[in-house]
């Protein structure tokens, strides 16, 4: 790995607005109630309800319209 890969950019270096605002929202959206008790929830969760959630991801969606 070179240097120039580890070193960080220089201080003044300034973010886009459009990046910022884009970052603003995310950080919005990740401190509403609904994602604060997903987070409790997904930290609180056993090893076997991970692999229960895990594997029901895995599950293709079941189209209602086949018959």
């Amino acid at each position: 790995m070179s240097k120039e890969a580890l070193t960080p950019p220089p201080a003044n270096r300034v973010m886009p607005e459009s990046l910022a605002v884009e970052i603003d929202k995310m950080v919005a959206q990740m401190n509403t109630p609904e994602a604060r008790a997903a987070c409790n929830a997904l930290f609180s969760a056993s090893s076997a309800d991970l692999g229960r959630a895990a594997m029901k991801a895995l599950q293709p969606a079941s189209d209602s319209k086949a018959t």
